[in-house]
């Protein structure tokens, strides 16, 4: 027992703090004299309460952030590719709710003939797919797939965006909106109806483009086969059939067509031929000198330059001074019919005549080709009128009504060259 006493006399104290120097005066050997000892160079330490609360807070914020950045650091392809084929599905069931969301809105295509009726009617739809590469950047990601129609495939690519809902929730991935195939169809002047896979669809609704001189439409369309009908409105037209083929594509694409005009059906056709051959042979046989569009009106004098409109055919062959004598047709006339416009056509009407000088007038019998032309106006009552007119020169105005803008009458300005203003009073 005195020896353990012994030893703790011996020992000495533990000296706390940062005061070297009292620690120094208050430690003493055990003989009670004053004992010394080196000055200490290392830092102080931190007591260990606060040491304690800095380790804490570390790892609180070691927590926090693993909380908010391991649903990241756990993204991979499956969420983009998920989401893809989410939206390829749709495509595939022609699933319209889902697809409006990710269909970019065009200024200047219309989503009108995006349908379910007219859908139910189309061919050749996308019926199937496979994801081939899914591309992860951050919060971006693009799918490559391949689409499968009937007759065909084709590889599109959908850009996604990672979206999330607070800092502690999984990354959302979103497809981006994509644009669909479009076709722009010329239409002829006042037309106010289509009909796309046999569903009437109004033209103010898909009307894109108008240039003053006639409208378009522009669609947007799933891909797929359609049938697009301009139907006749009047008597002796054929409705205008075209097929629309909208490719597998989810990128910029547009087919434009060239100018639609309705031509006239088998009986209207062969009415204005009968009527063309009428008129150049009642032009023949009474040379009408008010009639500028008759061929055999102003024979060509002598000194003149022949031409078609004064009654002489293109091989230059003159006819006598003055020009007195009869015209008479050799051959059925051939007459060509081409539309020009909604319930307009024009007529070339070519054939072979001879003139023969009248009794006492100079000159001698002559074969020559002769040309005429002239335009034919379905009238709003279904009935036609076709007349002839100087070549080179036809002039037309519309009347329109003004409410819905169909074509109410056609009137052909024969007489009037192109410089002169036509006055709307025409119309009322």
């Amino acid at each position: 027992m005195a020896r353990r006493g012994q030893e703790r006399e011996d020992a000495r104290a533990l000296v706390r703090g940062w005061d070297t120097d009292a620690a120094a005066d208050s430690t003493s050997a055990a003989d009670g004299s004053p004992a010394s000892y080196p000055a200490q160079d290392t830092p102080p330490r931190l007591a260990r309460g606060p040491r304690r609360l800095l380790l804490l807070g570390l790892a609180a914020a070691l927590v926090a952030a693993l909380l908010i950045g391991l649903p990241r650091l756990l993204t991979d392809s499956a969420g983009p590719e998920e989401a893809a084929r989410e939206v390829l599905q749709a495509l595939v069931d022609s699933d319209l709710e889902v697809l409006r969301e990710y269909v970019e809105e065009a200024e200047d295509a219309s989503p009108a003939a995006l349908r379910e009726d007219v859908l139910a009617a189309a061919d050749g739809q996308v019926t199937a797919f496979t994801v081939d590469e899914v591309r992860v950047d951050g919060d971006r990601a693009e799918v490559d797939a391949t689409l499968t129609t009937a007759g065909a495939t084709a590889e599109v690519t959908l850009p996604l965006t990672a979206m999330a809902d607070g800092p502690f929730s999984r990354l959302d991935w979103q497809v981006g909106r994509v644009p669909l195939p479009e076709v722009l169809v010329p239409l002829p002047t006042g037309v106010t109806e289509v009909e796309l896979n046999g569903v009437t669809l109004p033209v103010k609704d898909l009307v894109r483009q108008d240039d003053g001189f006639g409208q378009s439409i522009v669609m947007q369309l799933l891909p797929g086969r359609y049938s697009l009908t301009i139907p006749s409105t009047r008597e002796h037209l054929e409705p205008i059939e075209l097929e629309l083929d909208a490719p597998p594509v989810l990128a910029p694409w547009r087919k434009p067509f060239s100018s639609q005009v309705h031509a006239l059906d088998a009986a209207g056709e062969e009415q204005v031929i009968a009527d063309a051959e009428q008129l150049v042979t009642e032009c023949a046989a009474e040379r009408p000198v008010d009639d500028p569009g008759c061929p055999f009106a102003r024979p060509a004098r002598e000194g003149t330059d022949p031409s078609p409109s004064a009654g002489v055919g293109a091989d230059g062959a003159t006819l006598p001074a003055t020009g007195r004598g009869t015209w008479e047709i050799l051959e059925t006339p051939e007459v060509m019919v081409y539309p020009v416009d909604t319930y307009l056509w024009t007529l070339d009407v070519t054939g072979t005549a001879r003139f023969t000088p009248a009794p006492g007038a100079d000159g001698e019998e002559i074969v020559v080709p002769f040309v005429a032309e002239g335009s034919t106006v379905l009238h709003a009552d279904g009935s036609l009128e076709t007349l002839l007119h100087p070549i080179g020169s036809l002039s037309y105005a519309y009347c329109l009504d003004t409410e819905n803008g169909a074509v109410l009458e056609v009137i052909v300005l024969d007489r009037l060259s192109p410089e002169e203003e036509f006055s709307s009073d025409a119309c009322a």
